[in-house]
């Protein structure tokens, strides 16, 4: 069975594996893709959320968008 530590730890691995894994493919350092996740405002460059947009399958409006669907 699975426990909520269990489940957990699995979780934020994934999700430290995901963001490592996303700054190699944008050339970015796991700080900068973490604050990107958790600051408010992020404050990305263009060059840079072009490139996470093309990492992850997206466009950057659905990015940038609170609106927006995929």
């Amino acid at each position: 069975t699975k426990t909520a530590l269990g489940t957990k730890i699995r979780e934020l691995g994934i999700k430290a594996v995901y963001i490592e894994k996303l700054a190699d493919l944008t050339r970015s350092s796991k700080s900068y893709i973490w604050e990107l996740e958790n600051k408010a405002p992020p404050r990305p460059s263009a060059e840079k959320i072009s490139k996470i947009a093309e990492q992850l399958g997206v466009t950057i409006e659905y990015l940038l968008d609170d609106q927006a669907s995929i």
